[in-house]
């Protein structure tokens, strides 16, 4: 999928999330409700999603991902990797996002407690 600005269609990342065979299902009902895809897993299938793993770092892309963000194959990009985790540490679902190097921010705030 192709997340664009609401001001002048540029595309700020593109998006491909992966679910277990059978739960493949969860894509139509997310789109219909539009929930995020782990909701959608947890509705439907009555999972729970207990920690999410978040990988970010370089990636040069590809031809088909360069197209979709107007980029050249081998450009820069963040890649943004979440890994889903159910009970036993299952992989519920697993997405992958590619930011051009100018479109991506990353904020963080920490709270002492």
């Amino acid at each position: 999928a192709l997340r664009m600005q609401t001001e002048g269609r540029v595309p700020i990342c593109y998006t491909e999330v992966f679910v277990p065979e059978a739960f493949g299902s969860a894509f139509a009902f997310s789109r219909d409700k539009k929930i995020a895809v782990y909701e959608a897993l947890e509705i439907l299938f009555g999972v729970r999603v207990q920690r999410v793993k978040q990988f970010v770092e370089v990636d040069y892309v590809n031809t088909k991902i360069a197209s979709h963000l107007g980029l050249s194959r081998g450009a820069a990009t963040v890649r943004v990797a979440r890994h889903y985790l159910g009970t036993g540490n299952n992989v519920l679902e697993a997405s992958f996002n590619w930011y051009p190097t100018d479109r991506f921010r990353y904020e963080l705030s920490l709270f002492r407690s």
